[in-house]
């Protein structure tokens, strides 16, 4: 009977980790009860004096959840799912771009731009930036959106041009009111421009300014009009549309955002995610790295994954990903951004479907064997000092009561 029992204490180790969790039901619960039998061994998640280890435990939930999440990102690169999802592209990004955030593909639309949508723009006079201006409190009436707000400031004497403009600017853009107001330097003149936040032929867009005290609109010249608030103009497969705002929803999770007027129509249409490899790549190194951070230096695991980026560092630097001192991976956006373009990352990833052999194949071997063999794997929660026939010994000879024993022998035997 002692052979089949002597592998007690891995099989509960793996439950552990199959089940990691924080709560006092089930095994956890016998493993309290157990906890004098079990020396407080921290492998077994429990302390000497019978309580749960919470900090064993989470260590555990973390290298679970690590394991689950590089499995994953390496099968959506090995069968060459994060190489052929599809979203919606521009044939004119620059004039008319677009993003998707629901997978699928979407239908071809041919977008035209005739204006785009725009806030009122006031722009002021160009004056003699280091001349002086007039001394005094000012006080200025804005309105926006169908509300009056008063700014105020002061000009104080040897105050210049720029500085009262400045002043000016600062008073609105403190105020919050939907409006940015800066100032241009153009050798020695600057001038205040002031400009709503939102875009369209709408009250929230357009405004209008008017002293109330001083004459700092007048003497500024910031009443001048140089962009009205209008709607964006634009077709879609020939039909006409309007939009308060240069960004405009199609379908399945797809919006456009005009950019320029164009001349010849901007094709919509679904292609190849070329950024749905580097993100499944940006997941395998963070996961890859929180499953290094989380066991200790030396465990099986550790040797084993430092073994297989040991073996396959020269291709993986030549893709972008390369392994610090620490034993973690790190990434180069350009070299990782050029393979993914050129189909090496693709080819290295795929060159087994099955996850059989390769880099990723060898991965997951490891991370299965992880799953069904946790204790053997992993060391980073303490060091197992109760071997599996002492265990079972201690086990048999206690006065604990029956239940628990046979609770472990039907759990993880």
């Amino acid at each position: 009977m002692i052979s089949p029992i002597s592998s007690t204490y891995n099989n509960y180790y793996t439950y552990l980790y199959k089940t990691a969790s924080t709560t006092k039901s089930g095994a956890l619960g016998a493993s309290n009860s157990l906890a004098s039998i079990l020396g407080g061994n921290s492998l077994l998640g429990v302390n000497s004096l019978g309580s749960i280890n919470y900090s064993a435990l989470n260590n555990l939930q973390s290298v679970k959840t690590s394991v689950k999440g590089l499995q994953t990102a390496l099968n959506s690169l090995s069968t060459g799912a994060a190489f052929n999802q599809k979203t919606a592209v521009s044939s004119n990004p620059d004039a008319v771009s677009v993003t998707q955030t629901k997978s699928g593909n979407i239908p071809t639309f041919s977008v035209g731009v005739t204006q785009l949508a725009s806030g009122q723009a006031n722009t002021g006079s160009s004056l003699a930036a280091a001349a002086n201006a007039a001394a005094g409190s000012y006080q200025v009436q804005i309105n926006l959106n169908n509300k009056t707000h008063t700014v105020a400031f002061q000009v104080n004497a040897g105050d210049t041009n720029q500085v009262f403009q400045q002043k000016f600017a600062d008073a609105i853009n403190k105020k919050g009111i939907g409006l940015t107001a800066s100032v241009q330097k153009d050798g020695a003149n600057s001038t205040l421009s002031i400009r709503a936040n939102t875009t369209g032929d709408i009250p929230a867009a357009a405004f209008t300014l008017a002293d109330y005290t001083g004459n700092a609109v007048a003497t500024l010249g910031v009443n001048n009009v140089s962009q009205a608030a209008q709607n964006a103009i634009y077709n879609i497969n020939g039909q006409a549309k309007t939009s308060a705002s240069n960004t405009v929803a199609l379908t399945n999770g797809a919006t456009a955002t005009l950019k320029q007027i164009t001349g010849d129509p901007v094709i919509i249409s679904a292609g190849t995610d070329k950024t749905s490899a580097k993100r499944a790549v940006d997941d395998m190194v963070s996961n890859y790295n929180d499953l290094v951070k989380n066991s200790a230096a030396g465990s099986r695991l550790t040797r084993e994954l430092t073994a297989i980026t040991q073996l396959y560092a020269p291709v993986l630097g030549r893709l972008g990903i390369t392994a610090a001192s620490d034993g973690t991976l790190k990434t180069d956006e350009t070299k990782l951004n050029a393979a993914a373009e050129n189909g090496s990352l693709k080819a290295f990833f795929t060159q087994s479907r099955s996850l059989s052999y390769g880099f990723s194949g060898q991965l997951n071997r490891t991370l299965t064997n992880v799953s069904s063999n946790a204790q053997s794997y992993i060391s980073a929660l303490g060091t197992n000092s109760l071997s599996p026939n002492l265990f079972y010994n201690q086990l048999m000879q206690t006065s604990v009561s029956s239940d628990y024993t046979n609770l472990f022998l039907q759990m993880f035997i």
